[in-house]
C-alpha cells in the first residue's frame, strides 16, 4: 500500500535525523541552516516545477482552493478559540494551544506527503492552500502566540514575502500565461526539488531530538489538542467537502493538508518571543510522533469512504 511505503520512508528519514542530532553530527545551528535551505531553496524549486507543469485544465481549481482555504481557516480559528476555553487552559498558554490547533507542518511534512501520494497535482493543491498558512502565520499566529507578553508584536509585511510565496506567484503567472519553460531551466529545478522531501524529514527528526519527549506526553490537554488537530477536524473537513464538491483529489488533499501535525514554527516563534517554549515544543514533538499513526489512518478513511 502506497501510504505504508510513504510513511516508512518518512519515518526512516526522521529517525536518521533524530540519530544524527543525538550524536551531534547535526547541531542545532546546522539544522537551522538546513531548514533555511529547504524552505528558501528546495521547496520553492519543487513548487515552481509542480505548478508550471500542471495541466491547463486545473486553472479553475485555483479559485476553488482559495475559497476553501479561507473557509477552513475561519472555522478552525473559531474552533480553536472554543476548544481551548473548554479545556480551561491557563490564560497565558491559550495562544500557544490555539496556534497548535490552527497551524500544521505543511511545508516540511505536508508537501512531501502530497507529492508521494498524489504527485504534482498534490503539490499544486498544497501550494495554493499554503498561501493562507503563510499569511496567517506571520499575522494572526504570532499575535496569538505573543498575546499577553510584555513584548509588543509589530507586524512586518516583509515576512510575508518569503521565497515560497514569491516563487509561487511567479509560477502562477507563468502557468496562467501559458508560457513554456525550456528543459534547461526545468530539469535543474526538478533535480533540486526532488531533494526537498528527504531533507525536510531529516530536519524534522533532528528538531524532535531537541525536544523533551517526556514533557510532551505529560500534558493531558495536548492529547485533546492532538485528537482534534490530527483526526477529528480533518475527518470532518473531508466529509463536508465530500458533500459540497464530491470525492476527488481536491477533497483528499485538503483533508490531508488539515491533518498535518503542529508546525515547527509554533515552537520557534514561542522561543523568539519569550513565550512558554516548552509547551509549544511539547505540542510539536507529540503531534509529529502521533502523526506517524494518524496520517495512515486518515488516508485509509479518505480512500475507503
Amino acid at each position: 500500500m502506497i501510504i505504508i511505503t510513504t510513511m516508512v520512508k518518512i519515518l526512516f528519514a526522521m529517525a536518521l535525523g533524530f540519530f544524527l542530532r543525538k550524536i551531534k553530527i547535526i547541531t542545532p545551528e546546522a539544522n537551522s541552516t538546513i531548514s533555511r535551505v529547504i524552505v528558501d531553496v528546495l521547496f520553492p524549486c519543487l513548487i515552481f516545477v509542480s505548478i508550471v507543469q500542471m495541466d491547463s485544465s486545473r486553472r479553475g481549481d485555483v479559485i476553488s482552493l482559495v475559497l476553501i482555504g479561507i473557509a477552513i481557516y475561519v472555522v478552525i480559528i473559531g474552533l480553536s478559540f472554543l476548544i481551548v476555553r473548554m479545556l480551561r487552559a491557563p490564560k497565558k498558554d491559550r495562544g500557544i494551544y490555539e496556534a497548535a490547533l490552527v497551524f500544521g507542518n505543511v511545508t516540511a511534512l505536508g508537501i512531501p506527503l502530497a507529492e508521494s501520494l498524489y504527485g504534482d497535482v498534490g503539490v499544486f493543491f498544497i501550494a495554493i492552500l499554503n498561501v493562507h498558512f503563510n499569511l496567517l502565520l506571520y499575522t494572526y499566529g504570532v499575535y496569538r502566540i505573543t498575546k499577553g507578553n510584555s513584548n509588543t508584536y509589530k507586524f512586518n509585511a516583509k515576512k510575508l514575502l518569503n521565497p515560497g510565496i514569491v516563487v509561487m506567484v511567479i509560477a502562477m503567472i507563468v502557468y496562467f500565461a501559458g508560457l513554456k519553460m525550456p528543459n534547461i531551466v526545468m530539469e535543474p529545478l526538478s533535480f533540486l526539488g526532488q531533494a526537498a522531501s528527504p531533507f525536510s524529514m531529516i530536519s524534522v527528526g533532528a528538531s524532535i531530538a531537541g525536544y523533551s519527549l517526556k514533557n510532551s506526553f505529560n500534558n493531558w490537554r495536548l492529547y485533546v489538542i492532538a485528537a482534534f488537530k490530527l483526526l477529528i477536524i480533518p475527518i470532518a473537513v473531508f466529509f463536508i467537502l465530500k458533500l459540497i464538491i464530491g470525492t476527488g483529489l481536491m477533497t483528499s488533499v485538503t483533508a490531508i493538508y488539515v491533518g498535518m501535525p503542529t508546525a515547527v514554527a509554533v515552537g520557534m516563534f514561542s522561543v523568539a518571543y519569550n513565550e512558554d517554549s516548552s509547551l509549544a515544543s511539547a505540542a510539536v514533538a507529540m503531534q509529529a510522533i502521533l502523526s506517524m499513526g494518524t496520517v495512515p489512518l486518515l488516508y485509509m478513511i479518505i480512500q475507503n469512504v
